[in-house]
Order: structure tokens, then C-alpha cells, then sequence
């Protein structure tokens, strides 16, 4: 019996021994499965988390451009908005002087200079053209005009302000020397 004992004891032992190691490998297993889903998953965490970092950047920078455009935007309307208060305050100066100036004993003398410079710029024959003031100086100044050069005279709404606008139809060529046309080349030229 001794010997049976003996059997079933080693058989025993070699179970239990046999048993461990099975339940050894089944926990290594089951460790390393573990691990491959915790791996997995934290790589997947990691993916999401990147994935919406990367969007929260982008949308940032997305609202960051939109503002500066905002921005950009605004500032330009205000500079060209300054620009054109500007410009119509310059205006608007401009034109009372003038217009003070075409009422005062001077702006006789540079009416006809005016006409006669007009005339000499094209170099017209004054009897092939029609030289055209303002109404108001029509009325003052036809006399004084016509003394002066061998012309045609015309009247041009008071708009103008002052000057003339010479015509030489026969060669077709007009030189428009008014003072509101003046003021607006000067504006024209000037860079605000």
C-alpha cells in the first residue's frame, strides 16, 4: 500500500504542480490581455484627446483670424470714413474761400487771366471759340471780356464756381478751367 501512497501522492503533487502551472499561464494571459486593452485603449484615449486638441486649436485659430479680419475690417472703414470727413471738411473750406474770393475786387483780374491763359494753353484762335463763365460773371464781367478777346460768351451754371470753360468745336477740344474742376483735380492728386 505503501506503494499506492506513494502514486497517489506524486500524482497528487504533479496535479497540484500541473494545476499551477496552467493557472500561471491562464493569469499570464489574462495580464497580458489586460495589458493589450489597457494599451489599446489608452492609445485610443490618447487618439480622441489628440483628435480634440487638434480641433480646439484649429477653432481657436479659426476665431482668432475671424477677429483680426473683424478688426482689419473696422479699422479700415474708420480710416476711409476719417479719409472722406476729411477730404469733404477740405472741401467745403476750400469752396467758401473761393467763393469769398469770386466776390472780391481781385478775382476780376483773375478771371481774365484765367480766359486768356485757357486760350494760350491749346493755343486756340480766340475767334474759333466759345469761352463760357458762370452766370454770375456773365452779368459782371460780359463787357470786360469781350474788350478784351475776339470771343464767343456763354453762361455755365454758378456751380462752377468760377473760371471759364473753353470750347474750340471746330478742332474739337474743350480745356475746362473753372475753379470747382480745379479743386477737384487738386483733390484728385492730393494722397490722405
Amino acid at each position: 500500500m505503501v506503494d499506492i501512497e506513494k502514486k497517489l501522492k506524486l500524482l497528487e503533487d504533479s496535479s497540484i504542480e500541473s494545476a499551477k502551472n496552467d493557472f500561471q499561464l491562464l493569469q499570464d494571459k489574462i495580464n497580458n490581455n489586460i495589458q493589450e486593452k489597457t494599451s489599446e485603449n489608452i492609445d485610443n484615449y490618447r487618439d480622441v484627446l489628440a483628435d480634440k486638441y487638434e480641433n480646439e486649436v484649429n477653432k481657436i485659430i479659426r476665431n482668432f483670424n475671424k477677429e483680426v479680419f473683424e478688426y482689419e475690417k473696422a479699422s479700415k472703414m474708420k480710416i476711409i470714413n476719417f479719409k472722406e470727413n476729411l477730404i469733404n471738411n477740405l472741401k467745403s473750406k476750400i469752396r467758401r474761400n473761393l467763393e469769398d474770393f469770386v466776390k472780391s475786387p481781385e478775382y476780376k483780374d483773375y478771371l481774365i487771366k484765367n480766359i486768356k491763359t485757357t486760350l494760350e494753353k491749346a493755343y486756340f484762335q480766340s475767334s474759333f471759340c466759345k469761352v463760357y463763365i458762370v452766370e454770375r460773371d456773365f452779368y459782371l464781367f460780359k463787357d470786360d471780356i469781350l474788350s478784351y478777346f475776339n470771343i464767343q460768351l456763354d453762361k455755365i451754371t454758378n456751380s462752377n464756381i468760377g473760371g471759364c470753360l473753353v470750347i474750340n468745336e471746330q478742332a474739337k477740344i474743350s480745356i475746362d478751367n473753372t475753379i470747382k474742376n480745379n479743386i477737384e483735380e487738386f483733390l484728385d492728386k492730393l494722397e490722405i
